[in-house]
Parts: C-alpha cells; sequence; structure tokens
C-alpha cells in the first residue's frame, strides 16, 4: 500500500469515527428527549448468567419486564404429556426452545422436542419444575441472550 493510499484509509477511518460519534450523540439526545415526553424504551437486560450445568439464564430488571410485556403462562395437562402454546416455541439452528421462568424475572432457555401437533400448540414432556413458560416476549428474551454473545474486535 502506498502512502498516499493509506493517507487515504486514514481519513476515512477517521471521518467514519466522528460520524458515529455524532450520529450517536444524536441518538442519544433523541432517546432523551422521546423519554422526557412520555415514551417508553425497553431497558438491557439485567445480565445473562450461566448455571453450573451450562444451563442459560436471562435475568430482565422489572422495568424490562414492563416495558417488554412479558407474560408467562404455566403449561396445561393433556393425558402424559403438556401443551406447550405455539408463542411459547423459538426456533434457532433447526432446534425448538421456550424460556421456561425459573423465578421472577429470570428466565432459562429450554430445549424442547415437540411430541405432536395440536390445536393450541406443541404437545411436550415436562419443561421445567413450576413448568410456567414465556408466551409473550420470548423473542425479546433470545435477543438479549445472543447479543450477550457479541464481541468487539478481532
Amino acid at each position: 500500500m502506498s502512502v498516499k493510499t493509506g493517507r487515504v484509509v486514514l481519513v476515512l477511518a477517521v471521518f467514519s469515527a466522528a460520524a458515529l460519534l455524532i450520529w450517536g450523540h444524536r441518538l442519544g439526545k433523541e432517546a432523551l428527549s422521546r423519554e422526557a415526553q412520555g415514551e417508553k424504551t425497553i431497558a438491557p437486560a439485567a445480565g445473562i448468567q450461566k448455571g453450573p450445568h451450562g444451563e442459560i439464564f436471562v435475568e430482565l430488571s422489572q422495568s424490562a419486564m414492563e416495558l417488554a410485556e412479558i407474560r408467562t403462562e404455566v403449561l396445561k395437562e393433556q393425558g402424559p404429556y403438556f401443551l406447550l402454546p405455539r408463542s411459547a416455541v423459538l426456533r434457532q439452528d433447526g432446534t425448538a426452545w421456550t424460556y421456561a421462568e425459573a423465578a421472577p424475572g429470570r428466565y432459562e432457555r429450554k430445549g424442547v422436542r415437540p411430541i405432536e401437533l395440536a390445536d393450541q400448540g406443541w404437545l411436550v414432556q415436562k419443561v421445567s419444575p413450576q413448568n410456567r413458560v414465556v408466551t409473550q416476549g420470548a423473542q425479546l428474551l433470545l435477543s438479549e441472550e445472543l447479543k450477550s454473545n457479541i464481541r468487539v474486535g478481532n
């Protein structure tokens, strides 16, 4: 690479960084302005934790749960199985998942093996001790979990 090309690349990099800073500052000011006007914004997850056996927990703050309108439901028994509502099932990498509520604001992603499709959802085996699953907001929990895997740099 020639010196002239190197200078052009450097100037473009500096310009891009400055543009991002200005854009981020404007977005921050806009968010503050919108919040001052009473608009709701979703707060980030309180944290992502790994359990002792590799399980992953997503923890949301109370305000994030309210703003995201997370809803849970206890699974209904149907013979030897439980009915998992369709809205509780997520698919990623060819696997079906659901989020079980471990405690208020604490959700564990669990793999599920749908046994049979029913009118109102999937018949599955027991999901968790309480069998309480997220029926609204599961995609948000998955987004928060996956967002924690993003690494900056090489």
